[in-house]
């Protein structure tokens, strides 16, 4: 199995915000996230091929709930639910580690630390790892509570199946709702198992998709569609996993258009025939 590093970042910083956290008055220091990456915590991530390592911010919010500020240790327990073990399918680096448990101190008046999850290099294991942590005990900290409370799950997605990628690359013929079309397309590779099309519901965007290598679907993330250029607040997305099949060369999408520009929504399956 190839490398796979998960970083998961606890990032807080002090500037303006007086705040509570169930019932608890944070004292008069003050406290504001800024430029804090990834606010949304990832559903997935793919395990990462070609040496190249797939990555997940987590932010974790933490602040003393004393004055002076003082240093927060926050520890974390991998869920009985998860198939990660801890130095069998993944290691963890930057932290105190004592079986399924591991620990990581935000220091005092600077709430920021990291710490960094790894899979064990030459794991032969051949599945998705369903990694869920949950926060087991805080001390000395307030939990601000943003994008999660006490736990965070995040699915490695297992990508060794093997599959032959180039069949999806070149031009394709699409047809939109099987009436519209077929109309050329011209798909390319712009990361590991992510295909684009040049000219999607043929008005010439690029449009990406997700190939998921092991059980053959398909996943239109949610992105930004600008018609023409005449509605810059325009998305498209999934409504329903898709399927690709790289022996008959093709690959169908099932997404949902929304352009508030026009007030017109719709749900639509697109075939992509190489």
């Amino acid at each position: 199995m190839r490398k796979l590093s998960l970083i998961i970042l606890s990032v807080l910083t002090i500037v303006l915000l007086n705040s509570c956290k169930n019932g608890q008055d944070l004292p008069s220091a003050k406290y504001e996230y800024v430029g804090v990456p990834g606010a949304k915590v990832p559903s997935t991530i793919f395990e990462g091929t070609d040496g190249v390592e797939s990555k997940a911010v987590v932010p974790v919010y933490y602040g003393s709930d004393v004055e002076p500020g003082q240093a927060v240790t926050v520890t974390f327990t991998v869920a009985s639910s998860s198939n990660a073990v801890i130095g069998t399918n993944v290691m963890i680096e930057g932290a105190d580690v004592s079986g399924q448990s591991f620990t990581v101190t935000v220091p005092a008046d600077t709430f920021a630390t990291s710490f960094t999850i790894v899979s064990v290099p030459n794991n032969d294991q051949n599945d998705d790892i369903n990694v869920v942590f949950d926060i087991s005990s805080v001390s000395g900290g307030v939990n601000i509570g943003y994008p999660f409370d006490s736990n965070a799950s995040i699915v490695i997605l297992d990508d060794d199946c093997p599959y032959d990628f180039d069949a999806f690359l070149g031009t394709a013929a699409v047809v939109e709702n099987g009436s519209y079309g077929p109309y050329p397309a011209n798909m390319t590779k712009v990361a590991t198992n992510k295909i684009a099309t040049d000219n999607f519901w043929d008005t010439g965007a690029t449009v990406t998709m997700t190939l998921v290598p092991c059980d053959g679907s398909v996943d239109v993330p949610l992105q930004t569609y600008d018609y023409f250029g005449t509605d810059p607040n325009g998305t498209v997305v999934s409504t329903s996993p898709g399927t690709w099949d790289d022996v008959n060369k093709v690959i169908v999408i099932n997404i949902r258009i929304s352009l508030p520009a026009y007030s017109f929504v719709s749900d639509e399956q697109h075939v992509f025939t190489f």
